[in-house]
C-alpha cells in the first residue's frame, strides 16, 4: 500500500461529525462537476475510490435527505465509480455548501460563513479537498543502496476544478497547517501544491492522517541514513584515490632515485621507507609506519616521503 492509499483509507474512514457542509464543500470544490440545466445546477462525481464516492452518498444524504446511485464505470486502467445528484436536489446541496446562491448564481471564493465552527470547519474542507482532488508523491522505496542519492521530491498536489477559488484555497491550507502561505505554491492552471516534506506532514496532520505522517517520517528517515552512508562512501573512496595518487607519485619518485643514485645508497631510515613502499604498492602510510621495528609513526613516515620526493625532484 502507498503512502498515499494510507492516507485515504484512513481519512474516509474519519468522523466528519457535524462538519458534513465543509466536507462536502471540499469535495465539490476539487472533483465536483456542476452542470447548468434548465431547473439550476446539477452535481455529480466520477472518481476512482469506491469509499470516497461511498461516503459522499451518505454525506449527501445526510444534508438533503436524497440518497443517490453508484454506477460503476470499467475501465482499461480500473474502476471507476459516478454518483449523480439532479438539479432539483443538488441546488440546495449547492446554496448549504456556499458555492451558488439564488438557484442560479455562482458564489465567488470561499466566503468565511462555510466555517462556522472556524479550524475544525476549516479542516473538514480540505479533508475533502485532499480525497476529492489531492494527490501525494513521495520518494521511491529504496531498495538498493548505490552511490547515487534520491532525487524523487515529495510533493502534495491539489488539482482544484475552478481557479477562482485557488487563492482562498492556499490561504486556508496555510493557516491550518500553520506554515508560510508562500509555501503553498500556485500551479499553472487550477492546481496548488506544496513541495517541503515537514509542511506536507502539516498539512495531513491537519486533515486527520496521523498514519500517514508516521509513514513519511520513517521516509524521511530512511532517506537521510541512506544519504548519510553514501556521503561516508563517497569521502571514502575520495580518500581512497588520494591515496592511491599519493602511491603513484612516491613509487615514482623512488624508481626515479634507484635509477640515479641507487637505493643502497640512501641512509638507511629512506632506504627502508622506499622498500616497504616498492613492496606494499597499496598501503597506506600508517600500515608502512606499522612494518618498522619498532613501529613509528604515520607523521614520520610522511616526513620521510616529503624527504623522497624532495631528492627526486632535484636536478629536474
Amino acid at each position: 500500500m502507498t503512502v498515499e492509499e494510507l492516507v485515504r483509507q484512513e481519512l474516509v474512514t474519519t468522523e466528519i461529525g457535524e462538519e458534513a457542509i465543509p466536507f462536502l464543500c471540499g469535495a465539490i470544490r476539487g472533483g465536483g462537476e456542476i452542470s447548468f440545466t434548465k431547473n439550476g445546477f446539477s452535481l455529480s462525481f466520477i472518481h476512482s475510490d469506491k469509499a470516497f464516492i461511498e461516503l459522499l452518498c451518505q454525506v449527501i444524504q445526510k444534508i438533503s435527505g436524497f440518497s443517490p446511485e453508484i454506477e460503476v464505470h470499467y475501465m482499461d486502467n480500473g474502476s471507476q465509480y459516478e454518483t449523480f445528484v439532479p438539479a432539483e436536489k443538488a441546488c440546495d446541496i449547492l446554496e448549504k455548501c456556499c458555492i451558488v446562491r439564488n438557484r442560479y448564481e455562482p458564489v465567488q471564493g470561499i466566503p468565511d460563513s462555510l466555517f462556522q465552527n472556524g479550524s475544525d470547519s476549516r479542516r473538514v474542507f480540505l479533508r475533502g479537498l485532499f480525497l476529492s482532488c489531492g494527490s501525494l508523491r513521495l520518494p521511491d522505496e529504496i531498495t538498493e543502496w548505490d552511490n547515487k542519492k534520491t532525487k524523487s521530491r515529495y510533493r502534495l498536489s491539489f488539482l482544484l476544478n475552478s481557479d477562482l477559488i485557488k487563492e482562498d484555497v492556499m490561504k486556508v491550507i496555510s493557516q491550518e497547517a500553520d506554515i508560510d502561505e508562500k509555501t503553498v505554491r500556485n500551479h499553472r492552471g487550477t492546481g496548488v501544491f506544496l513541495l517541503n516534506s515537514q509542511s506536507i506532514c502539516n498539512v495531513l496532520t491537519a486533515i486527520g492522517s496521523n498514519e500517514g505522517v508516521l509513514r513519511i517520517y520513517d521516509i524521511m528517515t530512511e532517506r537521510r541514513v541512506k544519504n548519510d552512508v553514501n556521503r561516508a562512501q563517497n569521502l571514502d573512496m575520495a580518500n581512497i584515490g588520494k591515496t592511491v595518487r599519493s602511491a603513484f607519485q612516491q613509487i615514482a619518485a623512488i624508481q626515479k632515485i634507484e635509477q640515479r643514485i641507487g637505493l643502497d645508497n640512501l641512509p638507511e631510515p629512506l632506504r627502508k621507507t622506499c622498500q616497504f613502499r616498492l613492496q606494499n604498492r597499496e598501503a597506506g602510510l600508517e600500515e608502512i609506519a606499522a612494518m618498522f621495528q619498532p613501529p613509528v609513526t604515520k607523521s614520520c613516515i610522511n616526513h620521510r616521503m616529503r624527504r623522497i620526493m624532495e631528492l627526486a625532484s632535484q636536478d629536474e
